[in-house]
């Protein structure tokens, strides 16, 4: 799992992002944005990001989206196929949270600004997302989504809508 360094891309297009971070753009879906709010939490905390975050971290949280899927009756074979997958980190513009192709799965490195809500750093038993993070179990599930093959639904809520909103879980 590669991290990348943040760069200052604000308002490239897909294709131009892609050609940045030598991400394939063939078969690139429309990608996964937060939900349009008026600005990113101003009260001085720092954002949650997940540049620290191992590759092991990363493998536990592909099988957690996994276990969504399998779960939903999609792809039983995915937990085995998982090592297949490739995720990276990148500081995408604007209100970019992930992007998936070609096996690969960037995901913003924080939650465009508003920070992540990661499941490691969650107390034992509490599946609250805070209202001023944005759920990476969820976006790593929908760019999951997007790598077997799902489109964007126009359902609000659903899983494979196009934006997530600040302290929601799809």
């Amino acid at each position: 799992l590669a991290t990348l360094p943040a760069r200052a891309i604000a308002n490239l297009s897909a294709a131009e992002l892609a050609s940045i971070i030598n991400f394939d753009t063939s078969g690139l879906g429309a990608p996964l944005r937060a939900t349009y709010l008026p600005s990113s939490p101003t009260d001085g905390s720092p954002h949650a990001t997940v540049a620290d975050l191992t590759d092991q971290a990363w493998r536990n949280l592909l099988e957690a989206a996994a276990g969504w899927w399998v779960a939903a009756g999609l792809a039983a074979d995915l937990p085995a196929n998982l090592s297949s997958f490739t995720v990276r980190v990148a500081d995408l513009p604007g209100a970019l949270l992930g992007l998936a192709a070609d096996a690969q799965i960037i995901i913003d490195v924080d939650a465009a600004g508003w920070g992540w809500h990661r499941p490691d750093q969650a107390a034992a038993g509490d599946d609250l997302i805070p209202a001023d993070r944005v759920d990476l179990l969820s976006a790593l599930a929908h760019e999951l989504g997007h790598l077997l093959g799902l489109a964007h639904t126009a359902e609000e809520g659903d899983l494979m809508f196009e934006s997530l909103a600040p302290g929601a879980r799809h």
